[in-house]
């Protein structure tokens, strides 16, 4: 007789376990509080990266033989690896809390209707593709929000999974100008209307034309110390290679024991920054300048009086 009551007490409590079971899933249905990742992906199984976002240059993201190159109108180069790795491994990282709408005459209101925001899109090496369509990502934002193709749901997620990504290609553009070791041993400036050489010699600096640098030791020393490590504000883009000779205002040539590196600068009025670099080490890289970074390579080789030498 008590084994029977017991038996009994044990059903009861099973019973009771999933008719609570169940309706705690039967609320949860009911409920649009949720966390489930974003997108399903392996990020080394990634091959190609598109990215389209409203008012930027859309552009891809390519692994060639172990190498991610960088894709674009007139862009042609190799890619920061670190920048894509963090990108991916954010992106797989992202958990949607709730769903905001799931009528697409709102999708305006959360900047994820067609053509607005970012869309970005994954394939691997099978070439099956996932995309999803992001709001203008922001630093600082709390929350964001996201669309998959063909579905009509707004999801929300923690902004500050991808504050660092805006559509920009910048973020995966290599922005070194020069990048060597070994002292320099001569430098050459070429421009419109001067040609000047600067050479080392075993004990000091020799100048051709003589006298025609204003030369601080100390100041001069700095300049020439900081020249095979130069990063340029910003990657260029948008720009005709072709129609660039007009704009050429002048040359300075690198050289060390083992090699040569020759720099040059356009100056375009009607772009911002209004400077394009070119350096011969990283040919396929093209970088932008504003005056005052300019001014700094050029300084010791315009200068007229102690007064221009910067501090």
């Amino acid at each position: 007789m008590v084994m029977k009551r017991q038996n009994g007490l044990i059903l009861l409590f099973a019973l009771a376990v999933l008719v609570y079971g169940l309706s705690q899933y039967l609320d949860q249905g009911r409920s649009p509080v949720f966390e489930a990742a974003l997108l399903d992906f392996l990020p080394h199984e990634i091959e190609e990266i598109s990215v389209a976002s409203s008012g930027e240059l859309p552009f891809r993201l390519l692994l060639r033989q172990g190498r991610w190159l960088l894709l674009a109108d007139k862009v042609n180069e190799p890619a920061d690896a670190n920048a894509i790795r963090l990108l991916l491994d954010r992106l797989r990282s992202i958990r949607t809390d709730r769903v905001i709408s799931d009528q697409p005459a709102h999708w305006s209101d959360y900047g994820v209707d067609q053509g607005e925001g970012t869309r970005i899109c994954l394939r691997n090496y099978e070439k099956t593709a996932q995309c999803v369509q992001l709001s203008h990502l922001s630093v600082g934002a709390k929350t964001a929000y996201a669309r998959l193709p063909d579905r009509p749901e707004v999801y929300a997620f923690a902004g500050d999974r991808l504050h660092f990504f805006t559509g920009k290609m910048d973020l995966f553009r290599f922005q070194a100008l020069t990048n060597f070791s070994g002292p320099i041993t001569q430098l050459r400036w070429t421009s419109p209307t001067d040609t000047l050489l600067a050479r080392r010699d075993s004990s000091a600096w020799q100048f051709s034309p003589p006298d025609t640098l204003v030369r601080d030791s100390i100041a001069w020393l700095t300049y020439v110390e900081q020249l095979p490590r130069l990063e340029a504000p910003a990657a260029a883009a948008n720009f005709d290679e072709l129609a660039l000779d007009s704009a050429w205002i002048w040359n300075l040539q690198l050289v060390t024991n083992d090699r040569s590196v020759q720099l040059r600068a356009f100056h375009d009025s009607l772009r911002t920054p209004t400077y394009l670099l070119h350096s011969s080490q990283f040919p396929q890289r093209w970088l932008a300048a504003d005056s005052a970074f300019v001014a700094g390579l050029t300084w010791p080789w315009v200068a007229t009086t102690l007064a221009d030498v910067p501090d």
